[in-house]
């Protein structure tokens, strides 16, 4: 899975991470070019008046081998002044389904895992600004270890900052490829979702006609069906590695994605339209640069769109 440069690993007893990978933040002012903070949104009424379009939820899980890691535990950091303050350690429900080391199992490595972040609760209890999820983990000879989840930007919702974002609602299960080692495999979490906002769009909807035939004696062909498969194209702002690799390797290769653009003039608008990816995915870099911005094109989940001509 995704690379995590600032993580002391021993090797032969720590197994994986997610595939969210590390993304280390100097200082506040530094960030603009260094890396891309996922912008996320909470609701300041998500008690009162909850309202799911502008309320995100995020998801992150790490798995171990069992015989190396005797205990994890996970926090809420903030940056505060340049550096990452722990807010809260996770060890119930409080701010989204807690699973704690071991409670759930597969392929004989233990999970642990954060699921349905409620950005919202968050928001009303540290306030906005910048969060992560960090790992403590300590292995059989009590050695302790840091991972860290992808890096968002908390604000309260509104129209104009959430303008130009699009919002992926991810649905994954089975078996995925370790994207930090292509001899390793990981199972995902029972059930597991997850969202990623991104600055971009989505859009510029399209599609193709399939037809099926037949072609009589005197050359006259009679369409027998008619299917149309409706497209669309995501395109992002330049974003830098650890969110593209989030990305490619577990939102493109989702069982199902559901998008949600946010925007003035949008050409097409979309809520949860559901999804699955059918284009490559070929960023454009510059030099002198960690970001790099990517077009992919998706389809939409259901083929119903067919007429029998008959």
């Amino acid at each position: 899975m995704a690379s995590r440069g600032d993580v002391t690993t021993k090797v032969g007893f720590r197994v994986g991470n997610t595939s969210k990978p590390v993304l280390v933040v100097p200082s506040v002012e530094d960030l603009s070019e260094c890396c891309y903070i996922n912008p996320v949104f909470g609701n300041v009424d998500y008690l009162t008046e909850p309202d799911d379009f502008k309320e995100d939820y995020t998801s992150y899980f790490n798995y171990y081998d069992q015989n190396a890691i005797t205990a994890v535990v996970l926090e809420i950091q903030k940056c505060e002044s340049g550096a990452f303050i722990d807010k809260h350690t996770i060890t119930d429900n409080t701010y989204g389904e807690f699973v704690a080391l071991g409670d759930e199992v597969h392929d004989e490595l233990n999970y642990t895992y954060i699921r349905n972040l409620n950005w919202s609760k968050i928001l009303d209890d540290f306030g906005a600004g910048i969060y992560r999820i960090k790992t403590i983990e300590t292995d059989i000879f009590t050695d302790v270890n840091n991972a860290y989840s992808l890096t968002y930007d908390l604000k309260a919702f509104t129209a104009d900052r959430a303008n130009g974002t699009v919002r992926f609602k991810i649905e994954n299960t089975g078996v995925l490829g370790d994207a930090n080692n292509a001899q390793k495999k990981f199972t995902f979490p029972d059930n597991w979702v997850d969202q990623f906002r991104v600055e971009g769009t989505y859009g510029q909807d399209f599609s193709e006609l399939i037809k099926e035939s037949t072609i009589f004696n005197d050359g006259f062909k009679e369409y027998i069906k008619t299917e149309r498969e409706d497209k669309g194209k995501f395109h992002s702002e330049r974003i830098s590695e650890a969110p593209r690799t989030y990305f490619k390797n577990e939102l493109m290769m989702a069982n199902l994605v559901m998008v949600t653009n946010y925007g003035r003039n949008l050409a097409n608008t979309h809520i949860d339209t559901p999804l699955h990816s059918s284009g490559e995915f070929s960023p454009v870099y510059t030099n002198q640069s960690a970001l790099a911005g990517f077009e992919v094109e998706f389809t939409d989940a259901y083929a119903n769109q067919e007429k029998l001509h008959c």
